[in-house]
């Protein structure tokens, strides 16, 4: 069955991948940024890394998503910047606005044990100095949301993909 899965024989999945020569001859070369570990709150591993952008310096940003935060990388690998979010619980999506210098951040939030709130969006300066938030955590009454991405155009307008009501948003800011 080639859809079968092998038994991982690191199971913490810590391995660095390994240098690779891609399609055509191209040589690509490869190294883990952070590792999933044992304790995923340590600052060079990652608990499900779930979106990941870089600016135009090729500096690396990627969504930890169940640590709840932002972690500047630059293209050596070394980590720059972390910023915690404090206001819900898992970071979705990150995006780099080249033209403003500004990163922006999707979450979901979900208040107490179970009542699903939806979405916040975050405005960063490129150093993770938090500028804004807009969504559901406080100053939102439009229908819950849950952003599963984000793209910003070269005008700066935000679009958002709503997995919970299947559309995409648009904010221009």
């Amino acid at each position: 069955d080639p859809y079968a899965r092998t038994p991982n024989p690191n199971p913490n999945n810590t391995r660095p991948i390994p240098n690779l020569i891609g399609a055509g001859g191209l040589n690509l070369l490869s190294h883990t940024l952070a590792m999933r570990g044992a304790n995923a709150m340590i600052k060079n591993e990652f608990n499900i890394p779930h979106g990941i952008d870089n600016d135009n310096l090729n500096n690396i940003f990627v969504a930890d998503r169940e640590n709840n935060r932002i972690k500047k990388f630059d293209n050596n690998g070394n980590l720059l910047k972390i910023w915690q979010n404090n206001v819900s619980q898992q970071l979705y999506s990150v995006k780099f606005d080249n033209k403003n210098n500004l990163v922006y951040a999707i979450d979901y939030y979900i208040k107490g044990e179970s009542k699903i709130m939806g979405s916040n969006i975050f405005i960063l300066d490129k150093d993770l100095n938090l500028i804004n938030k807009f969504g559901r955590s406080g100053n939102y009454e439009g229908l819950i949301s849950r952003y599963h991405d984000i793209e910003i155009d070269q005008v700066g307008n935000l679009y958002t993909a709503d997995i919970l009501n299947n559309v995409v948003q648009y904010f221009k800011l």
